[in-house]
């Protein structure tokens, strides 16, 4: 076959065709050749390749879910710690705004030796022989204010008078300068708001730990009743708020749930402190109508300290809706101001359901501890 006609480049494709016919007995060879040359791109995966390929991928799986699952828990953990402890930090900052407006409005006057002011005795014996500070109001903190008014009564109270402004008189309202009986203390039990119809029953029954205000409006304040008084200057009782605390109609109501712990400690300024040889309330215990306290007598500490234990509601819910409060350690606890760090780590410890913890807890429970100090305005803190 003549090709001298065809171009250059018919020619060479030509060549190339040629070159790539083999005959029969060249096949298997050929064939042969081509799957050793292309083995390692053409062949499939084996089965062990397979296995380590699915192994890795179900890790990296396994991998992002983890991650996936930690950033929610993470989510719903700050979201839950920030609605669960929502009311308990308002309910804080209740207690801290309204403390720091108490108040014993003091005035200094003539006594005889006895103690005994001008308006006790008659005008004829009256001999004055000192010019001491007197108050008909009262500030009280301990551990049994509350006791024979209210059931359960868990840790510290507080009660004080402060110019609150409180009223259920329309006509009283705009009187910010009312003055008011107030306090706060935790128990143990079911919400007293609930109707006494509903009392125990299921499931309206929740028994809680619940911080509580007493708040007495202006138009019934007792403490300058002579049932309290007794018509002397001179009284010390508890019956302003502990009669009202045992009525049915008691002017309460509930700040908070799940508060298992209030710590009211009334002391000195840092710089008076340093320079004392005693704490001012080194029991926690402060009464402004003491006579045995010349120093704190009629007159308001510079600073109280606060603190404030909650457990969250799921946590509460884990304790169960016993009628008796559940056994955290509390009884033991806060009874001597000098541990009053000590005694926080260890209710941590009851809390968190550490190894060999006081209290013998054995349910973790979440919680927040608020703790601050409240300044006195009205405090005006002499030694003398």
């Amino acid at each position: 076959m003549n090709d001298s006609w065809i171009p250059a480049n018919e020619a060479g494709r030509a060549k190339a065709m040629d070159q790539a016919l083999v005959t029969t007995d060249e096949l298997p060879t050929m064939l042969t050749r081509l799957d050793r040359r292309g083995r390692r791109s053409l062949r499939g995966f084996s089965l062990l390749e397979m296995l380590a390929a699915s192994a890795v991928f179900l890790l990296l799986i396994g991998l992002v879910l983890k991650m996936t699952q930690a950033t929610a828990d993470s989510w719903s953990s700050s979201t839950g710690k920030t609605e669960g402890f929502r009311d308990a930090r308002a309910a804080f900052a209740t207690i801290t705004k309204a403390v720091s407006q108490a108040t014993l409005n003091p005035y200094f006057d003539y006594a005889d030796a006895g103690g005994n002011f001008r308006d006790q005795v008659s005008s004829a014996s009256f001999t004055p022989t000192q010019y001491i500070r007197r108050s008909d109001l009262q500030f009280i903190t301990g551990k049994s204010l509350v006791d024979a008014g209210v059931q359960n009564p868990v840790s510290h109270a507080i009660f004080f008078l402060a110019p609150l402004g409180y009223s259920l008189e329309a006509n009283y309202r705009n009187m910010d300068g009312f003055l008011n009986a107030c306090g706060f203390y935790v128990f143990y039990g079911e919400d007293p708001a609930m109707p006494a119809r509903l009392s125990g029953a299921i499931p309206a029954s929740r028994n809680r730990f619940r911080l509580m205000q007493f708040l007495q409006p202006t138009e019934n304040l007792s403490i300058y009743d002579v049932s309290v008084t007794g018509g002397s200057a001179n009284w010390r009782n508890t019956k302003w708020f502990g009669s009202a605390l045992a009525r049915n109609s008691a002017p309460v109501s509930q700040l908070a749930e799940n508060v298992v712990a209030l710590v009211i400690r009334p002391k000195a300024s840092d710089a008076d402190e340093a320079k004392a040889t005693a704490t001012l309330a080194p029991d926690y215990e402060y009464d402004s109508r003491d006579p045995a306290s010349a120093e704190s007598v009629n007159q308001l500490p510079p600073v109280v300290e606060i603190v404030m234990v909650v457990i969250d509601d799921t946590s509460a819910q884990r304790l169960g809706n016993e009628t008796t409060p559940p056994n955290l350690g509390l009884n033991n606890l806060f009874q001597d101001a000098s541990r009053l760090d000590a005694d926080l780590s260890e209710l941590e410890k009851n809390l968190g359901a550490i190894n060999g913890n006081a209290a013998g807890n054995k349910i973790p429970l979440r919680y927040q501890i608020f703790r601050t100090e409240v300044a006195l305005r009205s405090a005006k803190w002499s030694s003398q």
